[in-house]
């Protein structure tokens, strides 16, 4: 079997073509999948804006054993507890989440094995799966309803 040998510009031609498609795959993509979130900071927590104007919690850098999460961070009113937000976090014993919030993302509070008692107010509609995995010492989950 014979191999073809293709000439400079017939290969520079062949590169130009592929460039161009790629590009025009790119622009016809959503904004999200060509730019990762921006994040912000707020005291302990790091947060993204969402669509709608409200915040999702997807860190927490403090040490505190009893937290009450904040219902707003800056300007915006925290909805969503992201994924894996809190995982890890082995100081928290209690967590108190606000009323703004209405769901609860996959791993949230994943592994705080120090974790005991959360209270979940009534407005969260939604909590992924395994939001509180591997939280062996968790005693008492109160779920808030008016």
């Amino acid at each position: 079997m014979r191999l073809k040998v293709i000439g400079k510009r017939a290969l520079a031609g062949l590169l130009n073509i592929l460039l161009v498609v790629g590009c025009c795959v790119t622009v016809g993509l959503p904004k999200r999948a060509v730019k990762a979130a921006e994040t912000f900071t707020s005291g302990d927590f790091e947060y993204q804006v969402l669509e709608d104007g409200t915040a999702e919690i997807t860190d927490y850098f403090g040490s505190t054993a009893k937290l009450e999460i904040p219902g707003n961070l800056n300007e915006y009113t925290v909805t969503r507890i992201g994924d894996h937000a809190f995982s890890y976090c082995s100081s928290l014993t209690n967590i108190t989440i606000p009323d703004s919030v209405t769901s609860i993302g996959n791993n949230a509070f994943g592994t705080c094995d120090s974790l005991i008692s959360v209270i979940i107010p009534d407005s969260v509609t939604n909590i992924d799966n395994l939001a509180y995995k591997d939280c062996s010492s968790l005693l008492v989950i109160e779920v808030s309803i008016k």
